[in-house]
């Protein structure tokens, strides 16, 4: 299961064009963390705790990450 990441030019002067690429990641960061979240149930259910504790940790930090995000979006409105 690969996925493909795309980049993105992100120097740019625009500021309508640096907020619009904040919202994609934001958007596209929240995808990933509820796939996270899911990682980490199945590695519990299937009897991991560790590692599954571990990835509930991280996903928390990721969500801080996010709402830290959410709120430079905020900022620029």
């Amino acid at each position: 299961m690969q996925e493909h990441h795309h980049h993105h030019k992100v120097v740019s002067e625009n500021p309508e064009e640096m907020k619009a690429l904040l919202e994609y990641m934001l958007s596209h960061n929240i995808s990933h963390s509820e796939e996270i979240a899911q990682i980490a149930r199945q590695l519990t259910k299937t009897g991991n705790e560790q590692a599954g504790e571990k990835t509930l940790s991280a996903l928390e930090k990721y969500n801080q990450g996010n709402e830290l995000l959410r709120q430079a979006l905020e900022s620029l409105k």
